[in-house]
């Protein structure tokens, strides 16, 4: 009697954790409804850069699964908030999802196919188109703005530049007299971004004088940063 109660409890144990698994993954149609009625949430895209600009999900953040760096980018993600990933195919995201659980995320929920299923619904996507934005002239003009001018090459999609701005902001407040913040959106300035070889963001480059002397990669803390900018009264 003892052993099958055992067995049963072992049954209903697994049973309980599959039936968990199984909730926190969606339909594109269940995905869409929850995307679109839910508030504070954050939609994962962890396909390559190049595949995202191809088209992705409105105000969806990319952090590459196959990046050395998506632990770290990821975890910038605050774990209070719930997680609506997707990749192409489902694989991807399969797997990144089980990560971000090992990494402490209680909420996320991965979309089953991908895009792949998505677009069979025709459900909403933002296309990236080519767009010219600033010129060479116009970028160097305003690096002339005060004697030391921070230039933040940024995307929208991008989660180490969100979590990065408002610490920029703080600090070209602070060193207003002598530094001003200046963003440049690397999908509104394609053209100029190409003739820069910004080919990674976020990029920071700190200009003296029109001229750049330094510049960092990837995301940086404030204690960092200001590490670099001990130049600057």
């Amino acid at each position: 009697m003892m052993l099958s109660r055992l067995c049963f409890s072992t049954i209903a144990v697994v049973f309980m954790g599959l039936s968990s698994l199984m909730a926190q993954s969606l339909s594109p149609q269940e995905f869409y409804k929850s995307i679109d009625s839910l508030e504070g949430i954050e939609i994962l895209d962890v396909r390559t850069p190049v595949e995202f600009k191809s088209g992705h999900l409105y105000n969806a953040l990319n952090i590459d699964w196959k990046d050395d760096n998506f632990k770290e980018m990821a975890a910038l993600i605050p774990q209070s908030k719930p997680i609506y990933i997707y990749c192409l195919s489902g694989a991807r995201s399969a797997a990144a999802a089980k990560e971000l659980r090992s990494m402490g995320y209680s909420q996320v929920w991965e979309m089953k196919g991908g895009l792949l299923q998505w677009r069979k619904f025709d459900y909403p996507e933002r296309k990236l188109e080519t767009v010219e934005g600033m010129s060479m002239d116009m970028y160097t003009d305003s690096l002339k703005s005060k004697p030391y001018v921070l230039v933040d090459f940024y995307a929208e999609w991008c989660a180490p530049c969100k979590k990065m701005a408002p610490v920029l902001a703080e600090i070209a407040l602070e060193k207003q007299d002598q530094l001003s913040l200046f963003k440049v959106d690397t999908d509104e300035h394609q053209s100029l971004c190409k003739e820069l070889v910004v080919d990674v963001v976020p990029r920071l480059i700190l200009y003296h004088k029109g001229k750049a002397v330094w510049q960092h990669d990837g995301y940086i803390s404030r204690e960092e940063l200001l590490s670099q900018l001990t130049m600057i009264p």
